[in-house]
């Protein structure tokens, strides 16, 4: 909706899946980065009215946080979830690396650790040869959907957070065409 120019729209659909989701708020930068991109040419139209909708998405994450010390009698209840010591990228990747080697390839935890960091170095991989083929905005909004969960210090979670990263299925969409044709 944001590239036809529909700001309200857009800001609805970032306000509900900011509410709901993680990734939600890194659609807001996304949208952010389009809007500079639609009105950069001229400053007076970029300080039109429609730029307060650009001020409704942050509002679903700023509800849920009112929902969580209305029930729990915390905003940060989702803090003890985040780690008190961010684990950079490499980390994460020499850690699978090493629990693909170590862990016993006939249990369960092999074949979790397998899908998980096969979807995570697969993410890694389209996310740098897709930098300069997808628009800049959603190539933030896959980079930030990918590296902010593996500050965590795994790839946990990584095919549920994938799933909703629209510019990953649409470069490995157009990627997996051109590998076709060749």
């Amino acid at each position: 909706f944001m590239r036809q120019k529909k700001y309200l729209l857009s800001a609805i659909v970032a306000l509900f899946a900011s509410y709901t989701r993680m990734s939600g708020i890194f659609l807001w930068v996304m949208l952010l980065i389009e809007y500079y991109n639609n009105h950069k040419d001229n400053f007076k139209n970029f300080l039109k009215p429609s730029t307060l909708f650009l001020l409704i998405p942050p509002l679903g994450a700023l509800y849920y946080l009112n929902y969580l010390q209305v029930n729990t009698g915390s905003f940060l209840k989702f803090l003890p979830t985040i780690p008190t010591k961010f684990v950079f990228l490499h980390q994460v990747i020499i850690r699978y690396l090493k629990m693909l080697l170590f862990v016993d390839h006939g249990s369960t935890l092999f074949w979790t650790v397998l899908t998980e960091g096969l979807i995570g170095f697969l993410c890694l991989y389209f996310l740098i040869i897709s930098y300069n083929k997808l628009r800049f905005s959603y190539w933030v909004y896959f980079f930030l959907s990918f590296f902010i969960p593996t500050l965590w210090g795994n790839f946990v979670g990584m095919p549920r957070f994938v799933i909703v990263v629209f510019p990953f299925f649409m470069f490995l969409s157009e990627w997996l065409n051109t590998k076709s044709r060749v």
